[in-house]
């Protein structure tokens, strides 16, 4: 026996080739995925996420640590920009779209009505794989960054079932029963959803290689064991504490698992709508629990109907009935009774898409090479070029819809033309606004998002909202937002206004103290700024800019040794913000209280600064000079001073986050040229006094 049914030895060479062609296909509709930004849990789970600095935190306290894992592997190698990130995906999805491929070929083969035999089985089954690959709801497990947990667990769901087909027909089935078993391993530890995989590969084996379940669990009994063993890896990840506890789950203070359910009716009726229309594609829909009998009837209606139709037909081993059951079954765990906090989103499909491609890809193919008059080469090439087209149409809608992903603003834009009541997207779009300096802009869309959560909140209160539409949650937000580009727009008095009210209403509420005691300091009221930054302080221990505007203030107030402990702790809550750590190296270079200065100290924290800037920037430049003046190293001071008002003059080099900054030791080329001066008669730099 070979690895291949003697039947295929014919499409050998097609079936090798074939599978780089849908890979090439597959590259050129997201090479434009390379420009994308990252976008909402982007930031959260790779650049503010600390755990993924070092291997122990990428691979505890995750119910994905294969996933943390690789974010934990680009990071030390130097390969994490957003285009890596991507990079690494596109890379997933192809072996992904290679492995559907031969899996769909070897699944074709087996049919009992021969027909793909007869006819071959690459052709079809590549062009299933492209059809799957290339379709636009596709994006959201690729292009959206963090969603590779998705794709990830989607290769290695696939993997297993290709591995179980390879066993079945392989003169080496242990090793390809084993290669399936650490697949589903792998992805157990991709996403917890995985674990429908064991169920569908038995389910599998009955419907297209062994004919009945008993034949399949005597033919592979280990095989199966070793499958269900792999469930052990979800139970002890979901036991431990973990990332998703707070939005997934019984315990997460979600709808109940019966208005879950009922929500998940309408959620998989639209899946449905998508894959045979993906029109309308959103990256956070903001779905709204089902409250009302017609929002829940007919869609429950439909899916019954469509689950008992996928059970019959699988039962009855036909190919569209494991495919609809497969759609349903992968879905089951994030679309049934488990509470999530977002009801509805795209990259759910990612895997399920196979189960209906695979069948109405091929089924397309055969019907048009029997229906089409003419030889069977002309047919062969009709029926090629129908599905060709089709894979074709969704490769440039693919390639369109990543343009969406190209920036923070226009994904915010197009989920707000969809979704105008949800907050979070607007929350996204203003602080896009923000970090483009677009100010006007940016208090104009904090106003909007101010003017419907107060109109949420005066309505009659469903009993739940997701959590994007939540305006309990959004109004502070929203207050913070006007006030904070208010502030950048100089308009001081307009700006305490929506801060204050933050401040009032929603008192444990950290951003919009902080934005309140800048405010308040700009306006020359340092004595008011500081309690309220000591304030959220207290209310939000961790918040890593709450310590640093305190420090500030506490170092304009002349409290130098407390400033110094609050800098210290905004830098451990916060190591990777170099804005904190800047203001710390000047403090211990340059307070003018001889307890708190540590020249060695700042100078490590100004080389880090110079090595993370790349020698470019003026302001840590000026920082190192400052530590090596500190040191009584008078020549290197100035020659670090010099190489600061060098690139100084150079370029200014404005803030393009749209945060108000509080500087301890502004780096304009003036202050620099008098620091210099001072260096160069061995006079260290000291802080004045306010």
């Amino acid at each position: 026996m070979t690895d291949d049914p003697p039947t295929a030895q014919k499409g050998v060479r097609a079936a090798f080739v074939l599978p780089f062609v849908v890979a090439l296909c597959v590259g050129a509709a997201y090479a434009n995925s390379f420009r994308g930004a990252f976008l909402l849990d982007d930031t959260i789970r790779i650049s503010e996420n600390v755990d993924v600095r070092t291997f122990r935190g990428a691979v505890t306290g995750s119910t994905r640590p294969l996933v943390d894992l690789t974010i934990y592997l680009q990071r030390i190698s130097g390969r994490s920009t957003p285009a890596d990130y991507h990079a690494f995906n596109l890379v997933v999805h192809v072996l992904a779209a290679m492995t559907l491929c031969g899996l769909v070929r070897r699944t074709l083969l087996r049919l009992p009505s021969g027909v793909f035999r007869e006819s071959g089985a690459a052709l079809p089954a590549a062009l299933a794989a492209a059809v799957w690959a290339l379709h636009p709801v596709q994006t959201e497990s690729v292009t959206y960054v963090i969603q590779r947990a998705e794709a990830m667990m989607g290769l290695f769901y696939l993997w297993t079932l290709y591995g179980l087909a390879r066993a079945h027909d392989s003169r080496h089935p242990a090793l390809w029963q084993a290669a399936a078993v650490g697949g589903c391993l792998l992805g157990m530890w991709s996403k917890p959803v995985m674990v429908t995989a064991p169920l569908m590969a038995i389910v599998y084996d009955r419907a297209f290689l062994s004919g009945r379940f008993r034949a399949a669990w005597q033919g592979r009994r280990g095989f199966y064991a070793g499958l269900a063993a792999t469930w052990l890896a979800p139970a002890v990840l979901l036991s431990l504490p973990h990332e998703s506890s707070a939005s997934a789950g019984p315990g997460a203070g979600l709808i109940s698992p019966a208005g879950y359910l009922a929500t998940q009716a309408g959620v998989l009726v639209r899946y449905l709508r998508l894959v045979f229309w993906p029109r309308g594609l959103c990256l956070d829909y903001a779905w709204p629990p089902a409250v009302d009998v017609a929002g829940v009837a007919l869609p429950a209606l439909a899916v019954t109907a469509l689950l008992a139709g996928a059970v019959y037909l699988a039962w009855r081993r036909r190919p569209a009935g494991f495919g609809l059951l497969f759609f349903f079954v992968v879905l089951a765990p994030s679309s049934s009774v488990i509470p999530v906090a977002d009801y509805a989103v795209e990259h759910r499909l990612y895997v399920p898409l196979a189960g209906i491609v695979a069948v109405v890809a091929p089924a397309l193919w055969e019907g048009v090479r029997r229906v089409l008059p003419g030889g069977p080469v002309p047919r062969r090439t009709a029926a090629t070029c129908a599905v060709g087209a089709l894979a074709a149409v969704l490769g440039l809608a693919t390639a369109a819809r990543n343009e969406t992903y190209a920036s923070v603003a226009r994904m915010a834009r197009d989920i707000l033309e969809q979704r105008p009541e949800n907050f979070r997207a607007r929350t996204m779009l203003i602080n896009a606004l923000m970090r483009e300096q677009a100010f006007e802009e940016a208090a104009g869309e904090a106003r909007e998002l101010l003017r419907r959560t107060e109109a949420a909140l005066a309505a009659p209160a469903p009993v739940h909202r997701t959590f994007a539409a939540r305006p309990g949650h959004y109004h502070p937000v929203a207050l913070n937002s006007l006030g904070r580009a208010l502030l950048c727009l100089g308009r001081l008095d307009e700006a305490r206004k929506p801060l204050r009210r933050a401040a009032v209403l929603y008192p444990g509420y950290p951003v919009g103290r902080v934005n309140l005691a800048v405010a308040l300091y700009l306006a020359g009221r340092g004595e008011d700024a500081l309690p309220h930054a000591l304030a959220a302080v207290r209310s939000a221990p961790d918040y890593a800019g709450g310590h640093a505007t305190a420090a500030f203030l506490l170092t304009r107030a002349e409290r130098y040794a407390e400033g110094r402990e609050r800098y210290e702790e905004a830098l451990a809550l916060a190591p990777g913000e170099l804005a904190v750590r800047l203001e710390l190296a000047w403090l211990l270079a340059a307070a003018p209280d001889d307890r708190v200065r540590d020249g060695r100290q700042a100078l490590l924290l100004a080389r880090s600064l110079v090595a993370a800037t790349d020698a470019r920037g003026a302001a840590a430049l000026d920082a190192a000079a400052a530590a090596h003046a500190e040191l009584r190293d008078f020549g290197a001071a100035a020659r670090f001073a010099r190489r600061a008002l060098q690139f100084c003059r150079k370029a200014s080099q404005p803030s393009a986050e749209g945060e108000l900054s509080l500087e301890l030791v502004p780096s304009t080329c003036e202050e620099i040229e008098a620091r210099l001066a001072g260096y160069l008669e061995e006079r260290p730099f000291r802080l004045r006094a306010h």
